[in-house]
């Protein structure tokens, strides 16, 4: 079975998918231990696709863009999806969570790179917006803007704008984007754990160091947000509470780091969840054998 743009000979021609997917499929299983039900994939064009599957019969194998965050039309608006979603199950929706940035392009610094949350609130037989509407795929009008971290710094708010109303105004939209400094890019898949959301970044800089003698690798941030709006949950600059510069470290030396990667491993005879960031493991407040290690590494299928 496949997919593609009309035209391309695919088992299934779906109009609008012309543009390269270079990440991995992001696979769901169903949580009652049946079979799988779901993908994800971003491609090179901002868009986010879900495949339904109803079944071993492929042919009723269904496609819908959820997302479409990209434009030809203005170069800061150029978006690439490059790497894999993280899905995650939250309570009436599935929070779809993926980063744009090009990787071909290291030292651009036009284009406006953004970590966005689509909240996915479909069925098997097409997903609907966060306001009811029938228009499946999501438009960053729908999203709410997370990037001053209204939500726990009052002096990001809009005026007449309070945290309260905020958090009001995020949880009836369709979810949120966090706008990213000038030419700082997503450079690897997301992974989410006990609601939080890590991801890493890298932005050319000419005071990144280096000099005559050493190379200049951009600075290299590693994130770690609430899932649900995208605040701060640990604190990573240990000054006391929480902040928006409590969301991300600048990791000394720059570079691409790898992407995180969710880990089980026993510790005094008792499993224990983390995640691997980079040089350093990480395990969020509230890390517990939970949901998503029965969703994402039940293996059963495969006996």
């Amino acid at each position: 079975w496949s997919a593609g743009a009309p035209g391309s000979g695919a088992t299934l021609e779906v109009p609008g998918m012309t543009c390269a997917i270079p990440g991995d499929v992001t696979v769901v299983k169903n949580l009652s231990g049946g079979p799988v039900n779901r993908a994800y994939a971003g491609d090179t064009c901002g868009n986010v696709w879900r495949f339904d599957f109803s079944g071993a019969n492929l042919s009723t194998t269904t496609v819908t863009k959820i997302a479409a965050v990209g434009s030809f039309s203005s170069v800061s608006n150029m978006r690439k999806f490059l790497h894999a979603p993280d899905v995650v199950s939250q309570s009436g929706f599935d929070a779809v969570l993926i980063g744009s940035g090009d990787r071909e392009h290291p030292f651009d610094s036009v284009v406006v790179n953004r970590m966005y949350m689509f909240k996915d609130k479909g069925t098997d037989t097409g997903p609907v917006t966060g306001t009811g509407g029938s228009n499946p795929t999501l438009s960053e009008s729908l999203l709410t803007d997370v990037t001053s971290n209204c939500v726990q710094d009052a002096s990001g708010c809009p005026p007449g704008v309070t945290p309260t109303d905020f958090a009001a105004q995020l949880a009836a939209s369709s979810g949120w984007f966090l706008t990213l400094s000038a030419g700082e890019k997503v450079v690897g898949n997301v992974v989410s754990l006990a609601g939080t959301t890590f991801f890493n970044t890298n932005q050319p800089s000419a005071t990144a160091g280096g000099g005559t003698c050493g190379s200049n690798l951009g600075i290299a941030r590693q994130y770690q947000v609430s899932t649900l709006n995208a605040s701060a949950t640990t604190d990573l600059n240990a000054v006391g509470g929480l902040t928006g510069a409590d969301r991300s470290l600048i990791h000394a030396g720059g570079g691409y780091l790898p992407s995180p990667v969710h880990v089980v491993v026993m510790i005094d005879g008792k499993p224990v969840e983390a995640v691997m960031l980079g040089p350093k493991v990480v395990q969020p407040p509230g890390a517990t054998l939970s949901a998503r290690l029965r969703r994402y590494w039940y293996r059963e299928i495969d006996q």
